[in-house]
This record gives structure tokens, sequence and C-alpha cells, in this order.
């Protein structure tokens, strides 16, 4: 096998390859433009053929295959720590959660608290190696749950086998889980001294964290960036806020413990040197502080139906002080995951159909120093590749015996004796538990016994003579060899956390701690003494425990419709410009996509449905299929041996293919192509119909042409229409202004007349009224003259008569007593004549004045 191709994609910026149904995925180890709405809008419904590969298109494909098939399906993403499992598995949830989500709006809220959890598990789960930034120290299977439209209702997360070992103590150049961390960078000064921390104390300064340094950060990652995020995270599932503060009060205790200190008494006993973190971690929690410090230095035992103390020494009491924060960690860790449960499960009135399982599960490891943990990730690799080759392997060869196909058994490297030898009868699970069960049992005592049991396993167990053989051993697993130290695998296997540390704890009134170790009734404790007498175990051994879940999760996987992705680093140093062919092929050896490979070479690597083959190749059945009913309708008729047949003809007549078993077959219901063929099959289909295509692109092209011709005749005829049309418009129009114009012209010349008319009627009228008022006012001046001298004349004689009267009288006087009174009176009488006689004068003369002036006024 060559890498190739998958340097080529990778140096492309292209992570993304299939090989069959499994789509390897390399870690770009950058961040790439390939997953923007645009692109995830290709993939969905879309044929998974259709587009370049992608980790969208195997999403999409288990989606649509639960749509139709109404089957569950199974994401499996497996590859070692750094190949961006935790990524892929992000990715996929994201594309199906907004698959899932389209059908109606009020689906967001619940969408978006499925994909919080994603951060959140990050925070609690999830740490620096040396291998990776962010390495998920667990196992997670998330189940999302879908109603029988396809929306998406709720999910379930299944975790396995948590790392709690990294709580107390990690490697050189590794970190313990982001919460620490991020809590010590996110939080306030006021509320680190609220919680009982010092703000000036350095986070190396931490026991728990002495692993620290600057080199040891988390990557591009900002810790207190995500302790917002983390916190964000948890509002938006529905934690409340005052049990938020609860959960960091425990994770400020678990911090703690590490800085509790022990002093050597003279009878080699112990007693806690700071008690006042003691005080501090017993507020935190919640418990007696008294209580607290007996547990941590007193192992309690019963004795005769009554409870004895025996003192521990200073490392047993270290050791009780790391199991407590181990289980208190733990238990946090598991009521966050059922919590988490709880608030994305399904609505009510919901009911889920079927649902979609993404496996996101620590990677095969083998470390210089190799322990209890990487011997139960290496034993879970084991099972899934197990499971790997019974479905890839088994279920194609199985395939090829219903489908009648003349094939020779193809041998492939099974894993079901190293399998075996870890969890059946006699294995190494089987050995932990029963050596635990043996009084005064060690580590070398079970490092002897895997010796003497497993000798006969050559080909999976190691020679001896390649370790220590007093304290390790070796398996060959399916990846590679491992060397296991056996040193505390009997204390990790049983997790040691004594009786009285459970019972102070569930004695608790915080309700978070108190939830976490929920108490037992005088029932259930009674049972468990007695159950004590006849055995050391307290309860179910984490391997056994392990061993049961890995069991059922198998079980879960193998009747759902199981889609692969293989994720790989392209190199140890997650450079994104350096491609390590040599690693590159170690992972996919390790992943088995190279014992996948083999098999589909030596067999048929390329399959199709007859109707499918049918359907898509019938062009080039017409020219060997003679019968009248077309090739793609026989198998909707039912009629299958024709089907077949067709099929072989048009195979047998592929040129440059010669008519053997080995290059093709047709089965019941499928065909069968040996390698190469499906190609040529390719290349001929496009030939023909690229030949078919230009025929009737020249027919297209002439019958085009011919009608374009028509039309442009059409258009000339009335192209000449419209601008005949034009011409004769504008000359009419240009008529028409002329006309107008001349009767612009016409009317014009009558209207001056008309107004020259007028103007000399109005200035005879003119000339009339000025005269007429002239002569009128002369005439008047005449009569008023002639009237006012006639009027003279009269009054001249009446004075005349009135004078000779009175210059008779005067010569003649007679004086008669005439009264005073007439006499007043009639000088009255004549000046007011008199008075009366000149204003009429003097308005005779105004009068006069102002025609003459009028007069005037005129003649100018």
């Amino acid at each position: 096998f060559d890498s190739k191709l998958i340097r080529i994609r990778f140096h492309a910026k292209k992570p993304y390859t299939y090989t069959g149904n499994i789509c390897v995925a390399v870690n770009p180890c950058q961040k790439l433009p390939i997953y923007d709405n645009t692109t995830k809008a290709k993939y969905i419904n879309a044929p998974f053929s259709q587009n370049p590969p992608h980790i969208y298109a195997i999403a999409d494909r288990a989606y649509r295959n639960m749509l139709k098939g109404k089957q569950n399906q199974s994401i499996l993403i497996g590859g070692e720590s750094g190949s961006g499992k935790t990524e892929s598995t992000k990715i996929v949830m994201n594309f199906l959660a907004e698959v899932g989500g389209q059908k109606v709006a009020q689906a967001a809220d619940h969408i978006d608290r499925v994909l919080q959890t994603n951060p959140l598990l990050e925070a609690f789960g999830n740490a620096k190696t040396q291998r990776n930034d962010n390495s998920s120290r667990f196992g997670k299977f998330v189940q999302l749950l879908f109603d029988s439209s396809g929306m998406i209702i709720g999910a379930k997360i299944n975790t396995y086998l948590l790392e709690k070992s990294r709580v107390v103590s990690q490697g050189t150049g590794e970190r313990n889980y982001h919460i620490f961390y991020q809590l010590l960078a996110g939080m306030s000064e006021e509320e680190k001294i609220e919680l009982g921390l010092n703000p000036s104390t350095n986070i190396s300064e931490y026991s728990y964290l002495n692993a620290y340094s600057p080199e040891t950060n988390a990557g591009e990652r900002s810790d207190k960036e995500d302790y917002f995020e983390t916190l964000n995270a948890m509002k938006k599932i529905g934690i409340t806020e005052d049990t938020q503060k609860n959960v960091l009060r425990i994770i400020v205790a678990v911090l703690l413990l590490g800085e509790i200190k022990f002093n050597k008494t003279v009878d080699e006993t112990c007693e806690i040197k700071n008690k006042d973190i003691l005080n501090t971690i017993s507020k935190l929690i919640e418990v007696d502080p008294v209580g607290l410090e007996k547990s941590l230095c007193f192992k309690k035992m019963i004795a005769i139906g009554a409870p004895i103390f025996l003192p521990r020494k200073e490392d047993q009491a270290i050791n009780a002080r790391d199991a407590f924060a181990k289980a208190l960690y733990g238990r946090l860790f598991t009521w966050l995951v059922s919590q988490i449960n709880l608030k994305i499960s399904p609505p009510g009135n919901s009911f889920a159909t079927n649902e979609i399982g993404i496996l996101d599960i620590f990677g095969f490891e083998n470390f210089q120093e190799n322990s209890f943990e990487q011997c139960c990730i290496n034993y879970a690799n084991e099972k899934l590749q197990q499971q790997f080759c019974q479905t890839v392997f088994t279920s194609v060869q199985e395939e090829y015996q219903e489908e009648g196909v003349n094939w020779e058994y193809i041998h492939f490297e099974d894993n079901k004796d190293c399998v075996e030898l870890i969890e059946g009868k006699g294995g190494v699970i089987t050995l932990l538990d029963e050596e635990y069960m043996t009084p005064n049992a060690s580590d070398k005592d079970l490092t002897e016994k895997l010796h003497a049991i497993f000798r006969l396993h050559k080909k999976r167990w190691m020679d001896a003579s390649k370790f220590d053989k007093s304290q390790e051993f070796g398996i060959n697993h399916f990846a590679g060899s491992v060397i296991y130290n056996t040193k505390g695998f009997l204390e990790k296997n049983l997790d040691p956390v004594t009786e009285d540390m459970l019972e102070l704890l569930s004695q608790s009134t915080s309700v978070l701690v108190s939830a976490c170790f929920p108490a037992k009734s005088e029932s259930s404790l009674a049972s468990s003494r007695a159950k004590n007498k006849k055995s050391k175990l307290l309860a179910e051994s984490v391997a056994s425990q392990f061993r049961r879940q890995l069991q059922e999760l198998t079980k879960t996987i193998t009747i759902t419709d199981i889609h692969y992705i293989r994720c790989v680093k392209p190199n140890s140093k997650l450079e994104s410009n350096k491609f390590d062919n040599e690693s590159v092929l170690s992972q996919l050896h390790s992943l088995g996509v190279l014992e996948a490979v083999r098999i589909s070479r030596q067999a048929y690597p390329n399959r199709m449905f007859q109707a499918a083959f049918l359907q898509k190749f019938q062009a080039l059945t017409h020219a060997h299929w003679k019968e009248s009913i077309p090739c793609s309708r026989l198998i909707s008729l039912g009629r299958f041996a024709e089907s077949r047949k067709c099929c072989h003809v048009v195979l047998k007549n592929l040129p440059g293919i010669e008519d053997s078993e080995r290059n093709f077959q047709v089965g019941n219901s499928r065909v069968y192509f040996g390698s190469g063929v499906l190609e040529v099959l390719e290349q001929t289909l496009a030939r023909h119909l690229q030949n078919s295509v230009i025929e009737v692109q020249k027919f297209l092209k002439m019958k085009y042409y011919s009608i374009q011709l028509q039309k442009q005749k059409e258009s000339s005829f009335i192209l000449q229409k419209v601008i005949k049309k034009f011409v004769y418009q504008t000359l009419l129009s240009q008529k028409k202004k002329s006309i107008a114009i001349c009767q612009n012209h016409f009317r014009k010349c009558i209207a001056k007349n008309e107004v020259h008319e007028i103007r000399r009627e109005y200035n005879t009228l003119k000339i009339q009224k000025n005269c007429k008022t002239y002569l009128s006012q002369k005439l008047y001046q005449k009569k008023k003259i002639s009237s006012t001298n006639l009027q003279s004349i009269i009054r001249m004689k009446l004075q005349m008569k009135e004078y000779a009267r009175m210059l008779y009288d005067f010569k003649n006087p007679v004086i008669p007593e005439i009264p005073i009174e007439i006499i007043e009176e009639k000088q009255i009488t004549e000046s007011e004549f008199e008075k009366q006689e000149k204003e009429k004068q003097e308005k005779e003369r105004i009068e006069q004045e102002r025609l003459e002036q009028a007069r005037l006024e005129k003649e100018r």
C-alpha cells in the first residue's frame, strides 16, 4: 500500500480520502476553510460519490440510511491520540444537528444544548498530553436521537474509563484536566479568596498541578476564555448558577487536597500538618473536618461487629488522600454526565424512533511507561478492532457466500485471540479480580501468575527476555507490542476508597456532594458487610466494569449500520506542512485500513447492486441487449435471471477486459468487480456518453442553427417593417411640424390684425370719450357762466328795487316803532344770506378751477 494519494491530498489541504467504505481523515494541524455553510450545503442530501471525499459525506450517508432504512446507525471514529478524533466528533455532531434541525425552528434550543456538551465535557475530561494539546482522557459514545421525520429530539451520552490518576499526577510535559487551569485563570481575586484560594499562589506551586510549565500550556487555547465558555455551556444546558458554584467548590476542594501535608509521629503514624487547609476543604464540601481528618489518617475496619480505626503511615495517608481526591473528581464527572443526559433527553411528548451513535474513544497508546490505564485503553482498541474485523472482513466474505459468488477464502489477521487473552476466562481481567481476593496479594504476585498462565500464548504473549519479568509483562496487540508495568495494577483496579470516606461524603450537607455520594440504607450496608466477610470486593472492579461496558457497547454497535472514520496524524509533532510516510503507514496498519485494502485487492474491491448497475450503465446495453424489455426494468419486473444475463453481457463486451471470474462476477443481487474493472467500465461509459453527446450535439446544433436562421429571416422582415414605419413616421412628424409652423404664422398675422383693430377701436373710443368730456365740460362752463350772469341780473334787479325803496325811505323817513327783536332778527337774516352767497360763490370758483385744471391736463 502506498500512501501517495493521501500525501498528495494532505499537501493540497484535502484531509479526507476514501478507501472502500472507510474514510481516512488526516489531521491537517491547522484550520481549513472546508467546514463553512456553503460546503456543508453541498453534502446535504447529495449522492455519496457526487462530491469530493469529506467527513460530511459520511455523516450525511448515515443520516439518509437512517431515514430510508429506519435502521440505527453508528459512526466509529478511531485513531491515536492527536489524530483529530475529538474534532471529527464535533464536526459530525454539528452536521447532524443542523441536518436534523432543519424541520422546525423549535428544535434550535434543544440542538444547542446537545452541542454545548462538547466544551463542557472537554473541560472536565480532556487534558494536554505529550502527543495532543486536547486529548480526551475518557471514552464517549454519543447517541443522537431522532423522531420518525428525521428531526433531532435529544441525545444520550455514555462515558468510559475516565483517567482519574491524572487528577493527582501527570507525566512530564503534560497537564491535569483543563478545568483546573481554566478556574485559576478565569476567576477574579475576590472569587478565589471566597473559595479559600490564595490569589498570589502560582499555578506551578499546587501539588496536583506540579507538571505545569510555560511549555505545557494548551497550545493556542486560552484558559481564561475557555473558563467562561465552560460556564456558558453549563448555563445553556440548564445547570443553575448555584449548582455551578457548588461544582467549582468541589474542583477547588480537589485542588486543595493535594496541598494537605502529613507529619510523622513517634510511633511511625502520621498527622495532618496544615489543618487550615483541611478546614477550608471541609467548608467547601460541607463535611465534618474531624471526620475528614480521621478518614485520611486512619483506616476503618470491622472486627467482631465493631469498627476499629488503625492509624496509617505517611505514605498510606498520602495514598488515601489521593484516592479521596480521585473519587471526588470521578463522582463529580459521573454526576455531570448524568445531568447532561437529563437536560438533553427527549421531551416527555416525543418518541425517538432511530438514533445515530458517534463513538469517540481513546486511541492505541504505547508510552515508555505503560500502566493499568494503557492496558484498559489498548483492550478497548482490541475490542473495537475485533468489531472492525467482523464488520469489514468477515461480513464481506459472508456476503460472497450469500450472493453465490465463486471465491477463495482470504486469510486476514484476526485479533480474537488477543481479546480472549485480556477478557476471556483466565485472562488478564480475571486474574486481576482473583488476585485481589487473595490475602496479602501484590503486584509482583500478579506478574508471576500472568507469566505462568500465558506461556502458551506465544503469538500474543511477548518473550520475557525483552523486559523485567518481576514487574512487567508484554502483549503483542494488533496495533503493536506493548510492555506494561504492573506497579499499582491491583490498587487502580479496585479504586480504593474506604467505606468511611464514602459514608463521610454521603453525610455532607452540600446538595451536590451528597448527590454524588448517595447514602446507603441500613439494609444495603448490612448486605455489603456480609459480602465483605466472604470477599474483599466491595463493588465491581474497574476492569470488570469496563469489560461489561465494552461488551454492551459492541452489542449496541453490532445491530446498527456502521460507518468508519479512521483519523491519522501526519507526523508526531503535529506540524501542518510535514507528512511522515512511515508514521502514517504504521497508523493505517494499527487501524486495520491496510488489511482492509489488502483483502479488497485480493477479492472484489468494488460492488454494485444489479438495479443500480443496470440503471447507471444502461447506455452500454443497447448495442448488446436485443430483448424487447429494457435492462433497467428487469429487476422491477422480477426477472432476476435475465437481469444477471444482461449484466454479464455488458461486462464481457468490455474492451480490454477478459471474461473471467477474476475480473468480475454477477451475484444474486450484486455485481462484483475485480481490481481496475470498474474504472474501465466507467471509462467505457464515459466514451460512449461522450460520443452520444457529440451526436446529439450535432443534431441539436443543426436544429438550433436552422431555427436561428428562420428566426433571423423573420427578424429581418420585422426589422424592415420597423425601419419603414420609423421613416414614414418621421416624415409624417416633420410634415405635421411644418404645417403647425405655418398655422402658427397665419394665426399670428390674424391675431396681430385683430390686435391692431382692437387698439384702433380702443383709441377711437378713448378720443371720443375725451372729446365728449371736453365738450361737455365746456358746455357746462358756458351754461354755468350764463346761469351765474342771469342770477346776477335777477339779483341786481331785485336789489335795485330794494335799493329804490330804501332810497325812497331814506329820503322820506318814517320812523315807526319797531320792536328790537324784529330788527335783530332781520339783521341776522341778512347776515346769513350774505354768508350763504359767499360760500356759494367760493364753491363755484373752486369747481371752475378744477375743470380748468382737468382741461389743461387733457391737453398735455
